[in-house]
């Protein structure tokens, strides 16, 4: 029996705990034992148990939706591991930070007519922010850092710039369960630190887009799906934004957000003949869930377009963007506040 695996996954649940990371959704399977007890011995995880594997992934995306801390999903090898995949792409595209730990067969099973033995490393290709292989045996000092160094790098991927999930994979040999029922962690484990950059833009008097805000007459602020909506002083700064340029802001239905000068059932109103194209528009966040918007912008491709965003890896759903500035949404909101000539409404 390998205690040296118990101990390095206790190792991996420590690191977990000491990331701030609380929550642990577990689906039953023999494979992932070694995972799932580990994680049940802690009593210092929050734990939850749902059988299917579909539900137990929206499940967890919903928890980790809630603070944007990473919610570690357990599930056992095989076709287990394909339905998590809706939640993880939902995931992905939604920016909500999933640390998914995957039990599955040693090398030496898989594409062997072995039961429940799929090909699972890297499974969820691009719909994860990483995805890590963990080693087999952890009889070396080296297997059992490098596991602990994998861990922090997976967690800190999924809380990067570009939040998202992550996944890691376990291959486990038999047998399963520890020879003891008390393996702690050591005393020493390895825990690395994370500071995202402020992004913090930098304007004076020769850049451009305090001059493109101020000469435009007619400024329409689209709000998109982003983990910032939840904050209420993003709130203030669009608000305040919008009463001193007299934008007029479009909220997408699921961020929930309502300020002072919003438009309201804007996919009837972008209908109607009436409506004039705008000098500029500023956009943020993911996804926009109206077609009437993206193809009233489509139409318009003259409108000057500045999209805000957090991370690198432009999209564009309007194929209208001019300018990307790569920066935190409430920063650039509080950073162009001096520079904003205040119109007459």
């Amino acid at each position: 029996m390998d205690n040296h695996l118990h101990q390095t996954l206790a190792n991996l649940a420590a690191i977990c705990e000491a990331q701030f990371i609380k929550r642990v959704v577990f689906s039953p399977g023999s494979r992932s034992a070694p995972l799932a007890l580990t994680f049940l011995r802690n009593k210092n995880f929050e734990h939850y148990h749902l059988v299917d594997e579909r539900s137990a992934a929206y499940f967890a995306l919903g928890l980790a939706k809630k603070d944007l801390i990473p919610t570690i999903l357990i599930c056992t090898s095989g076709t287990a591991v394909l339905n998590y995949a809706p939640a993880i792409v939902e995931a992905y595209f939604q920016q909500i930070p999933l640390l998914v730990l995957t039990a599955d067969r040693p090398p030496e099973l898989v594409d062997q007519n072995d039961n429940q033995a799929i090909f699972q490393e890297g499974v969820f290709g691009k719909h994860v922010l990483k995805s890590f292989q963990m080693p087999v045996d952890y009889g070396h000092t080296a297997s059992q850092v490098f596991a602990q160094k994998v861990m922090n790098q997976a967690i800190l991927a999924s809380v990067g710039k570009r939040l998202g999930p992550v996944h890691v994979n376990f291959p486990f040999r038999e047998p399963f369960y520890p020879t003891s029922d008390n393996v702690t962690p050591s005393e020493n484990i390895m825990v690395l630190d994370y500071e995202p950059s402020p992004l913090q833009p930098q304007f004076h008097d020769e850049h451009f887009l305090p001059e493109l805000i101020n000469d435009a007459k007619n400024i329409w602020v689209f709000g998109g799906q982003s983990h910032e909506n939840f904050t209420p002083h993003l709130k203030h700064l669009i608000n305040d934004f919008c009463q001193r340029t007299g934008a007029l802001f479009f909220a997408d239905p699921l961020t929930s957000l309502h300020v002072n000068q919003q438009v309201y059932h804007y996919d009837a109103w972008l209908k109607t003949k009436e409506v004039q194209p705008p000098d500029l528009v500023i956009s943020y966040g993911n996804h926009f869930v109206s077609k009437q918007l993206k193809q009233f912008m489509k139409r318009n491709q003259q409108v000057q377009h500045v999209h805000l965003q957090s991370h690198e890896g432009l999209a564009d759903p309007f194929f209208s963007i001019n300018y990307f500035v790569e920066t935190y949404i409430s920063s650039f909101f509080e950073a162009i506040q001096p520079w904003i000539v205040g119109k007459e409404l």
